[in-house]
Formats: structure tokens, C-alpha cells, sequence
């Protein structure tokens, strides 16, 4: 990948949301212009605050609810939430840690996401977003 394909790809939000849910980013970000790098830094830091304050409130759902079905759980709280399939996965597998809930919560980005909109709905922050580069 050229140096300009590689400045090409920060200047669409759509590809930098791909690349940090996916996690491809420790095989460039030694290549990047350190302006880049540190905006890039500014973004990850970001976003993964929000992935771990969404898998604390997806971990305390599912304490508060362990005495429930999985089918009423599903019905009556994943089903609304806009992180549902990753809640009710978490409560499927009996693991609410914070580790376990952000696992399934990026799982569900991953498969589940293909906007930037939609992102920020699961995550819940929408002022998420990367950040022009004047900022």
C-alpha cells in the first residue's frame, strides 16, 4: 500500500471506524505522518471509552436481570437496547464482566454494523466521530 493509498483511507470516516473495530491498524500506524498518528490516538481513545462505559452498563443489565429467561430477557431488555444482540449474548454466556461484554459488543460492530451512524447508535455517543483534521 502506497504512502498516498494510506492517506487516502483517513480522509473517509467510514474507513477509519472499519479499521479500529476491526483492529488493522498496528501493521500502518508506524507509516502514518505523526499529525495522523496522534489524531488517530485522540480517535482510539475515544472510541474505546465508549466501547468500555456501553459494556459497564450491558454488564449491569444482565446482573440486574439474571433471574430472568433467556427468552424474557431477550424479549423484554436485549430487545430494546440498542446494543441488544451483544446484551443478550453476554447474558447467553453467563459472563457479565466488563471484558466479556466489550468482546461481544465488538462482535456485534463487526457483524451487525455498516455505518458510521449506526456505530454510534450501538455505542451510544454520538458525538463520536473522526474529527477533521483543524480540530
Amino acid at each position: 500500500m502506497s504512502d498516498q493509498h494510506l492517506r487516502n483511507l483517513f480522509l473517509v470516516e467510514q474507513n477509519v471506524w472499519n479499521m479500529v473495530i476491526k483492529n488493522d491498524l498496528d501493521e500502518i500506524r508506524e507509516r502514518l505522518a505523526p499529525d495522523l498518528r496522534q489524531r488517530l490516538a485522540r480517535f482510539e481513545k475515544h472510541f474505546w471509552t465508549a466501547v468500555v462505559e456501553r459494556a459497564e452498563e450491558i454488564s449491569r443489565l444482565v446482573e440486574r436481570n439474571l433471574a430472568r429467561t433467556k427468552s424474557s430477557f431477550a424479549e423484554d431488555v436485549a430487545r430494546y437496547h440498542p446494543a441488544g444482540p451483544a446484551l443478550y449474548a453476554v447474558f447467553k454466556s453467563a459472563d457479565s464482566s466488563i471484558v466479556g461484554a466489550a468482546a461481544a459488543l465488538i462482535r456485534q460492530l463487526r457483524r451487525r454494523t455498516s455505518t458510521v451512524q449506526q456505530i454510534r447508535y450501538v455505542l451510544g455517543d454520538p458525538t463520536l466521530a473522526w474529527a477533521s483534521s483543524d480540530d
